[in-house]
């Protein structure tokens, strides 16, 4: 990357938040899970009534929130499985017994 800063080393970035206290008063710790491609970005909260989606083509300062755009539902659905798919690729293998009882 330091040699060529056009070059590409992945297609999307998984960003995983865990915060210690609960700053915002919800009554729980808040947690976060992003996904972020070139196109756009993606946060699901601990709650699920809230997220954000961003379009990042269109909007690459992340001004306009479209979690609740039925216009976007499309990118939202897209989205949202990517984040399943890096979530699942994530996780811990070392928990996996090696037999079945």
């Amino acid at each position: 990357m330091l040699r060529d800063p056009a070059a590409q080393t992945r297609e999307m970035l998984l960003i995983e938040e865990d915060q210690i206290r609960d700053g915002l008063g919800a009554g729980v710790q808040p947690r976060m899970r992003t996904v972020l491609t070139p196109e756009a970005r993606i946060s699901r909260y601990q709650n699920p009534d809230y997220g954000e989606l961003y379009d990042m083509s269109a909007d690459p300062d992340e001004l306009e929130n479209r979690w609740e755009d039925g216009a976007a539902a499309g990118l939202r659905q897209d989205m949202s499985d990517a984040l399943a798919e890096m979530m699942i690729a994530c996780t811990n293998p070392s928990f996996r017994p090696d037999y079945i009882a």
